[in-house]
């Protein structure tokens, strides 16, 4: 018999805001590098075209790295998440807004189309979607507190919203 799982998460603490600019910069040139990849082939996956999609310079890529043959290590284990067989169709979802409360659009898929039986769909929450779901994933103890006070927010704009179309 196995001892039950704790109840509690590890709590990571906030990485510094140069931890979150190397976090950053690192996440582009991998993406930058994929983009080429995907989209020209591997060949085109130059030191230089890597450095200008990701908006850097190819010294600031080599700090980060070292070398494109480093880059390419680094994206080396992605290759078996995904195949050039697989293709990923998501449906196309208009989200709810809610007057008072800023809307922005991000290159982003969502699992919201799946869950048709909820109502109409919000996507609203605090941190930072590049990082959504993964190690680096965190918030601040004051980014959680206004959260909170947001969704209250939110709750009260939709209940109010539902009863004036009721009554």
């Amino acid at each position: 018999m196995h001892p039950e799982p704790p109840l509690t998460r590890t709590a990571h603490a906030a990485p510094g805001r140069q931890a979150r600019k190397t976090q950053r910069t690192r996440a582009r040139l991998i993406e930058a590098t994929l983009g080429l990849i995907r989209e020209h082939g591997f060949s085109a996956a130059t030191a230089g075209r890597i450095a200008r999609r990701a908006g850097v310079t190819w010294g600031a890529a080599q700090y980060q790295f070292g070398s494109k043959e480093d880059i390419l290590e680094a994206i080396r284990p992605l290759h078996t998440l995904v195949t050039s067989e697989e293709i990923l169709r998501v449906p196309e979802v208009r989200l709810r807004t809610v007057p008072g409360f800023d809307t922005a659009v991000f290159a982003f898929t969502t699992d919201v189309p799946f869950l048709g039986a909820w109502g109409a769909p919000l996507l609203f929450g605090p941190g930072s979607i590049l990082v959504a779901h993964t190690a680096e994933e965190y918030l601040e103890i004051d980014q959680l507190n206004r959260a909170v006070d947001a969704y209250e927010q939110l709750a009260a704009a939709c209940l109010a919203s539902a009863s004036g179309l009721r009554g």
